[in-house]
């Protein structure tokens, strides 16, 4: 099984396979005022302006692992092609002095639920991890007492 868990798909994309319910993209999210750090677990990729839909204006950043989007008055600033994709996390900032309480959030997408679904069987693969690197213990130097630094030539190189 790779490391983190994820198996990537024929399109090398990658999908947590897990056993649950998948809720409706309609389910409401309550956001804090501030911060808050919001998963996006609905199939596939989404742009960022069309899933946020009417609640866009509700948020002052929003920030993904490669990318970055600001309002800046009534502007947003960052990458056009910005998406929300499945299974990744982003830090979205609801703007506090319009929404002091929060706000109730729901993603901006025509994906309905169906109902349970059951993991599939992640890809294995067997390995033998070897050491990049081989211990060498010196035991003593005959007047060693200046020698900052010791170097270990390889094949004579």
């Amino acid at each position: 099984m790779p490391k983190d868990g994820l198996s990537p798909d024929e399109n090398g994309s990658y999908v947590l396979p897990e056993e649950g319910t998948r809720l409706d993209s309609s389910f409401v999210i309550h956001l804090n005022a501030r911060e808050n750090w919001v998963g996006f677990w609905l199939p596939g990729s989404e742009n960022w302006s069309d899933a946020l839909g009417i609640c866009k204006d509700a948020f002052t950043q929003i920030k993904a692992e490669t990318w970055t989007m600001t309002k800046v008055g009534s502007s947003w600033w960052g990458p056009s092609n910005a998406t929300f994709d499945y299974g990744k996390g982003y830090i979205m900032y609801v703007d506090e002095n319009q929404y002091p309480d929060g706000l109730d959030f729901y993603w901006n997408i025509t994906f309905h639920a169906g109902g349970r679904f059951v993991k599939s069987q992640p890809e294995t693969f067997t390995y033998q991890e070897k050491a990049d690197y081989e211990v060498i213990d010196i035991q003593s130097i005959e007047d060693g007492e200046n020698i900052d630094e010791i170097g270990v030539f390889v094949n004579g190189i």
